[in-house]
């Protein structure tokens, strides 16, 4: 259950922690910890009838499974935004700020209760209260436990952009790339995702609209942030290209393995020696997706047209042919201050996500650094 957590795979131990909660009815930790499952995988409506079928908190025995089933009641209160239970479930566990939430005799470690004592208040709005919580929690997770100390600046950020106070933006944001670093470090799926589209959404981005390898490529662009100062033309602006294969899923299921990685090793010979070539900087690449920094909008589109030509040239020899999809876009990802990294990064996305396969598709921020030039432009 704690690994899958991380990993961002609860789905995957729905049904053996349902059979948890059939097996052991008196039991709350399980069937709360059933009703965090499903906020966490983003299951509500499941989460709200399952939760109605929980003991109220001063109900719940003090047994051994008292710590985890009040972390994970936080947890869910936190998510439903539940002020009744939260009320209830602040005052007891406020005794024990401070210390940590273990799981039967050291199963498992949840970290500090103070955490929990933050996300508590938060749903009260007791800002200060919340602050002071995360404080402490991140204090303790310093010392004994990077993964939590990664959620706490995800959750004390949170807190943070709920308050909107002055200065609280940039804070949730220096707190939000703490745990992105972290969760690149510790391959934390589930924090990297979830801190990554808060994050973005604070600057006015999101990523839901783009698809396949070049998600991917693009989410792990955003969280690494590479300097791409040395790639940038004078006027601090670079040109961004994303590339993928149009229907690889299906390709792959089709070929199987083997096959489709010799295909893979082919594919991805033609885009690196093209961007050799026309002078580009193989940013990120991630299966068959591709992210490439251009100093010159020119040459960009240059590299985007000779690698169609060439998957033509190869097309028309084999059985198997490859559709690529690129996209283009330019901007500033160089200056500091507002994330002109992000958006950009983001667009060029968006444009070579709607690319279909032997397409070039360009903003037209790009097809205006071009202009005069003999470009052939279609609709």
């Amino acid at each position: 259950f704690v690994l899958r957590r991380e990993q961002g795979r609860l789905a995957e131990v729905e049904a053996p922690t349902r059979g948890y909660v059939d097996q052991f009815p008196l039991l709350p930790a399980w069937r709360v910890g059933l009703v965090y499952l499903y906020c966490e995988i983003g299951r509500l409506d499941e989460a709200r009838k399952e939760y109605k079928l929980c003991p109220e908190p001063g109900a719940v025995l003090r047994d051994w499974n008292w710590p985890i089933t009040m972390a994970l009641m936080a947890e869910v209160s936190w998510h439903l935004d539940d002020g009744p239970r939260a009320r209830e479930l602040f005052d007891l566990l406020l005794p024990y700020a401070n210390r940590n939430v273990i799981v039967g005799a050291m199963a498992d470690f949840y970290g500090s209760t103070s955490r929990y004592l933050g996300l508590l208040s938060t749903v009260l709005g007791r800002w200060d209260e919340a602050e002071g919580h995360f404080n402490d929690a991140a204090e303790m997770h310093r010392r004994l436990s990077p993964p939590w100390l990664g959620w706490t600046y995800y959750d004390y950020a949170d807190m943070l952009l709920r308050r909107n106070s002055s200065g609280d933006r940039e804070k949730a944001l220096a707190m939000l790339s703490q745990a992105l670093d972290i969760a690149q470090r510790l391959e934390m799926k589930a924090l990297l995702e979830r801190a990554l589209a808060l994050k973005l959404k604070v600057q006015g981005v999101d990523l839901s609209d783009i698809g396949s390898s070049i998600d991917t490529v693009a989410r792990e662009a955003l969280a690494e942030q590479p300097d791409l100062k040395s790639h940038a033309a004078p006027d601090g602006t670079v040109t961004i290209m994303f590339s993928d294969i149009e229907g690889s899923t299906v390709l792959t299921e089709r070929l199987g393995d083997q096959r489709w990685m010799e295909l893979l090793r082919e594919h991805n010979a033609i885009i690196r020696e093209q961007v050799k070539a026309h002078s580009g900087f193989e940013v990120k690449s991630e299966g068959d997706g591709f992210m490439v920094a251009f100093q010159s909008a020119r040459k960009a589109l240059a590299c985007a047209s000779a690698i169609q030509k060439a998957l033509v040239e190869r097309n028309g020899t084999v059985d198997e042919p490859v559709r690529v999809r690129i996209g283009l876009h330019a901007g500033e990802v160089i200056k500091e201050g507002a994330d002109f990294f992000g958006r950009n990064v983001i667009m060029a996305a968006r444009v070579a996500s709607q690319a279909h396969g032997g397409e070039i598709l360009a903003s037209s921020v790009l097809k205006a650094l071009v202009e005069g030039s003999d470009v052939s432009w279609g609709e």
